[in-house]
């Protein structure tokens, strides 16, 4: 899957509306995720961050509101597992990032 990139004005949006810069940009990459399936490095990746640990704090606040749930791993298998579940919270994130591009006509 193809990495999330948000402009400047996204991050200072997300950290408006979310309290973390980041929140937005995860949010986007696991709403636009194919099978809804990911682990903290997929997110790491596909938001452009160095470090797995710097999307731990806007997961853990998506998985303490109920948006994605752990996913039990194979045996093995050294990723903890997320799994998106249906929410119209994937398209608030897209829409937040209209709105960081300029006015939405309604």
């Amino acid at each position: 899957m193809s990495s999330v990139q948000v402009s400047d004005a996204a991050r200072r949006l997300s950290k408006t509306v979310f309290g973390q810069e980041l929140r937005l940009a995860v949010m986007l990459y696991i709403g636009r995720h194919p099978d809804g399936l990911f682990c903290y490095s997929d997110v790491a990746e596909g938001v452009e961050v160095r470090s797995a640990s710097s999307v731990q704090e806007p997961l853990k606040a998506l998985l303490d509101a109920g948006l994605i749930v752990r996913q039990d791993s194979l045996p093995g298998d050294r990723h903890r597992w997320y799994r998106r579940l249906e929410s119209s919270g994937w398209a608030f994130a897209e829409e937040l990032l209209a709105m960081s591009r300029g006015p939405i006509s309604r």
